[in-house]
């Protein structure tokens, strides 16, 4: 979910509800955040592994994964809203790693139909506790072949 999205049109139930936010830099805050059970901040880009670092940005790394890791197993029996900036690529990546975590293929299937969502692979691929080698391209296209099985 866009961030411009949550903003402007989820309302989500005050009950059993945790989220995910995630931007590029601070934790993005606003008075939203009252409505959840608990809100996980995290801040990190969108780039692909091998692509240019920038100076004092911050690519996903094993201790986002943890922080995520802990959060579903704390609230593994909530629903789960996840939202970036865009909506395109961070948050499906993580949201689908939450889905296959707590075995809800059904609505994994169904968020991929959408045809909205294109996964960051390199977070998903981190998230699934793998290392991204640019010298190994396959891993990534291992787990583009998991997202697109999963569908199937």
């Amino acid at each position: 979910m866009s961030r411009e999205k949550y903003l402007s049109e989820y309302k989500p139930p005050k009950e059993n509800m945790v989220a995910i936010r995630i931007s590029t830099e601070a934790p993005v805050r606003d008075i939203r955040d009252k409505l959840f059970d608990d809100v996980l901040y995290l801040g990190f880009e969108d780039y692909l592994y091998g692509e240019t670092d920038v100076v004092g940005h911050h690519r996903f790394s094993d201790d986002e994964k943890i922080q995520i890791d802990k959060f579903i197993e704390k609230y593994a029996d909530r629903d789960f809203v996840v939202h970036c900036q865009k909506g395109a690529s961070r948050s499906p990546a993580v949201g689908y790693y939450i889905l296959k975590t707590l075995g809800e293929t059904e609505e994994l299937i169904e968020k991929r139909k959408t045809g909205l969502y294109s996964p960051n692979i390199d977070v998903y691929v981190t998230l699934n506790g793998e290392t991204l080698d640019p010298k190994n391209p396959e891993i990534r296209e291992k787990f583009k072949n998991e997202i697109k099985t999963i569908t199937d």
